[in-house]
C-alpha cells in the first residue's frame, strides 16, 4: 500500500492517459471535409513538466510562416488576451487541454472585442508514425468538422 502512495505521488492519472506525439510530420492533409487548410508541417515536442504533460508545436503554414503553439494538459483553462496597438482591437483567447484515453483534447474560445470568433475542439493522437487531429466546432460563424492526418 505504501509504495502505491509514494507512486502516485511521482504520477498523475491524466499523465498516463496522455499519447505521445513527439515527432516531425511533414506532410498533413484533411482527409474529410475542406474548411481547415491544413499545415505544411508540424513538429511536437513533448515533456512532462509538474506532473502533467507539456507539448510544444511548432507549426509552418502554407506560406511558410512559423508559429508555436503551447498546450499544458492540466485541465486548467489559461486565458491570453492581445490589444492591437493601432486599432485597439482586442482579441481573447481562453484554452484547456487534458490528456484522455490516449489523446491530446484542446478545447479554444476566442472573441474579437467580446464577439464571438471560434469555439473548437481539437482531439490529437498518434497511431505508428501517424498523428490525426479531428477538428469540431465553429469559427467564424461556420461550422467546422474536420480530420487531419500528418505523416
Amino acid at each position: 500500500m505504501k509504495s502505491w502512495i509514494l507512486i502516485s505521488v511521482f504520477f498523475s492519472f491524466s499523465a498516463l492517459a496522455c499519447p505521445t506525439l513527439v515527432g516531425e510530420y511533414k506532410i498533413c492533409r484533411v482527409i474529410s471535409s475542406s474548411k481547415t487548410t491544413p499545415a505544411t508541417s508540424i513538429k511536437v515536442e513533448q515533456k512532462i513538466t509538474n506532473k502533467f504533460h507539456n507539448f510544444i508545436f511548432t507549426i509552418t503554414d502554407q506560406d511558410g510562416e512559423k508559429r508555436t503553439e503551447n498546450y499544458f494538459a492540466d485541465g486548467k483553462m489559461k486565458t491570453i488576451t492581445n490589444t492591437d496597438s493601432e486599432t485597439g482591437i482586442v482579441v481573447k483567447t481562453r484554452t484547456t487541454a487534458i490528456c484522455n484515453d490516449q489523446n491530446l483534447i484542446v478545447q479554444t474560445d476566442a472573441t474579437i472585442d467580446n464577439e464571438p470568433l471560434a469555439n473548437m475542439t481539437v482531439t490529437m493522437s498518434k497511431n505508428g508514425t501517424q498523428m490525426t487531429q479531428i477538428f469540431q466546432g465553429e469559427s467564424m460563424g461556420e461550422v467546422i468538422n474536420d480530420t487531419v492526418v500528418c505523416d
